[in-house]
């Protein structure tokens, strides 16, 4: 057992109870900032951390693994892996411009003086190569970490992992369910 890390389970029924859990994956960061807490003071925190979630598509459960890189496990209802998504990435550096916008924003938090105080914040030499993805409308959504210009960079994949587009739309278009979207009518919720 790995203890910088919380395993998560989705239901699966063989005997279609419905009453069974299985491990697919695990976050590592929740873990570490759940114990980082515990111990109190200033702890190193990841100002860019890797996407580590699922989505769910039908009976197909889609997880993100960037420990693997662009990396995708596809399972099915029962928790069984279907096959693999692991795409090549040309790794992209944190730049010193990237690193003051982040601070200027943080900066102007309410919760900035706190942060302070207890965050050392650590920033990889590569952005992650996924910062977010969803499913919509039959198509895999990929945005990565790079924005440019308020226009993030968004990679459009069908469901078996190729490549339909690559583009890209405002930083702050992430998509999102109905309901979420009905919630905050003003944010853009797919790119065009």
């Amino acid at each position: 057992k790995n203890n910088n890390s919380v395993p998560f389970h989705v239901p699966f029924h063989p005997d279609k109870a419905l009453n069974k859990l299985k491990k697919i994956g695990e976050f590592q960061f929740l873990t570490k900032r759940i114990m980082q807490l515990v111990k109190g003071g200033k702890h190193d925190y990841p100002a860019i951390r890797p996407f580590e979630g699922y989505t769910v598509n039908k009976d197909t459960i889609y997880v993100a693994e960037p420990s693997k890189g662009f990396h995708f496990a596809i399972y099915d209802s029962y928790g069984e892996k279907k096959f693999e998504i692991n795409k090549e990435y040309e790794k992209k550096e944190v730049t010193a411009k990237f690193k003051a916008d982040y601070f200027k924003e943080k900066k102007q938090s309410k919760y900035w003086e706190r942060w302070e105080k207890t965050r050392n914040y650590v920033f990889p030499k590569y952005f992650p190569p996924i910062w977010y993805f969803n499913i919509y409308d039959g198509n895999i959504y990929v945005f990565t970490h790079i924005v440019e210009n308020l226009q993030r960079e968004t990679i459009i994949m069908d469901l078996t992992g190729n490549t339909l587009k690559e583009t890209i739309v405002p930083s702050s278009c992430k998509i999102r369910s109905k309901l979420t979207t009905a919630s905050d009518p003003n944010r853009p919720l797919i790119p065009e």
